[in-house]
């Protein structure tokens, strides 16, 4: 992968593969592109901080924003109960976008683009998580 834009668009196909194999389920692809979002913007963090993190340095933020995932889960989100099966969505997203920070060129110009449009998909997911 060149560019994180490309991480996008690989996003986009899977919340399009969601919707229409599980569209009677929008909340799994809205756990999903929030965990993408999430893990984006977190990795963004990284590669700000520290230009040429290494791959375990991204791995362990992938695992951090599961671990957010599983306690944003079991706390803000405890609607009823701990859902598995929507943290496994969460779990979905993050491992994708931590799929496509390894070996990607992280230009500082494009952290501005990465958070706005990480932040939106948190938003997406949000709204598609409650419909």
């Amino acid at each position: 992968m060149k560019s994180f834009k490309e991480a996008f668009v690989i996003a986009l196909l899977m919340s399009t593969l969601y919707l229409i194999f599980l569209g009677h389920r929008t909340d799994y692809v809205g756990h999903a592109i929030a965990g993408f979002g999430g893990t984006a913007i977190l990795l963004v963090i990284l590669f700000r901080l520290n230009p040429s993190p290494s791959e375990w340095k991204q791995l362990w933020i992938v695992l951090a924003a599961i671990g957010i995932g599983a306690v944003a889960e079991a706390t803000i989100f405890k609607i009823a109960k701990f859902d598995p099966v929507d943290f496994n969505n969460q779990s979905i997203g993050a491992y994708l976008a931590g799929c496509c920070a390894v070996r990607t060129r992280w230009p500082k110009e494009s952290f501005d683009f990465i958070i706005t449009v990480s932040g939106l998909f948190i938003i997406a997911g949000f709204v598609l998580g409650h419909m």
